[in-house]
């Protein structure tokens, strides 16, 4: 079930000072999470709907998973009108995750689940789903993907995983919750690190593949911020073991920038080209660029061709 890493891409084709949102911003929902996510995104679809590269948005999150976008079509829920908030984590940023946690917030149908002892599309006599029960909890189980009704937020997630999830909604596991564990400090310091008052953030730990290639300018975490508007602007930041490092780089990408303006101009991106900056501040360091939104189309349509 690849959703994350096809997503992130996605995301980063679609997207682009903020019109910041000051709900939504999903950090609330960290307590539901297993404390060895190593991804986790949000989108505040209630502050940016309407917008048509927050439906772009909507789509690379919840479009690129088969199983997440069948689940939801499943209980009549569309995204891009219903959703409000959707966070989506993974045990991994990059590969093949071992567990994927959606959590829907909007307006999800009190009785939505309760149809789907009843589903059987591929005619073999069956139900698709299997209603389960975890903590008082009533879930369904299909092949891939279970789905739950937890204090008005429609839980999805892989079947090995929806246990957990309910167990920390219910406050059963705070141990192993993003939100207190021990081991998930490295996770929640990337997201405080992360600006979460963009319409879409995306914060992840660095793999230990991608740590290695780097060397001695391996980041400690990534983030990513998007605020959909009129112009469309995204900001990228990554965390550095020390000032130093972070000076480093960004001296080394400052002697390419005006090669990489160029570049943009050449693609038909000139406005982003001219608002592209890139600075340090202590470990940290902040690139950002603002994108009109025949920009961002144009942009889609070359990482489209990648």
């Amino acid at each position: 079930m690849r959703v994350l890493p096809a997503a992130l891409l996605a995301c980063v084709a679609v997207v682009a000072a903020p019109r910041v949102a000051a709900a939504g911003d999903g950090t609330d929902l960290l307590g539901l999470l297993p404390d060895d996510a190593a991804l986790v995104g949000v989108l505040d679809a209630a502050d940016a709907r309407g917008a048509a590269l927050a439906d772009r948005a909507i789509d690379a999150l919840v479009g690129r998973s088969p199983g997440v976008a069948a689940a939801l079509a499943s209980v009549d829920f569309d995204p891009k009108a219903d959703l409000d908030t959707l966070l989506i984590a993974t045990d991994r940023a990059g590969g093949d995750p071992a567990w994927v946690v959606v959590v829907v917030e909007g307006r999800v149908p009190a009785r939505a689940l309760a149809g789907l002892a009843k589903v059987d599309e591929d005619g073999d006599g069956k139900p698709d789903w299997r209603r389960k029960k975890r903590a008082g909890v009533a879930y369904y189980e299909g092949p891939t993907v279970a789905l739950a009704l937890v204090d008005q937020r429609l839980l999805v997630a892989t079947t090995s995983a929806m246990p957990a999830l309910i167990d920390h909604a219910r406050k059963k596991q705070r141990r192993t919750s993003l939100a207190t564990s021990t081991a998930g400090a490295a996770m929640r310091a990337a997201i405080a690190g992360t600006d979460t008052r963009h319409d879409l953030w995306l914060a992840a730990e660095v793999p230990a593949t991608m740590a290695r290639q780097a060397g001695a300018f391996a980041p400690q975490w990534l983030s990513l911020g998007v605020t959909f508007g009129a112009d469309l602007v995204v900001q990228v930041r990554a965390r550095f073991g020390d000032a130093d490092t972070a000076a480093s780089l960004v001296a080394l990408a400052a002697a390419q920038l005006d090669q990489v303006r160029q570049s943009m101009r050449s693609a038909g991106l000139a406005g982003a080209a001219d608002s592209l900056t890139i600075e340090a501040e202590k470990e940290l360091v902040e690139a950002r660029v603002t994108l009109s939104e025949a920009e961002a189309t144009t942009l889609t349509g070359l990482i489209g061709a990648l």
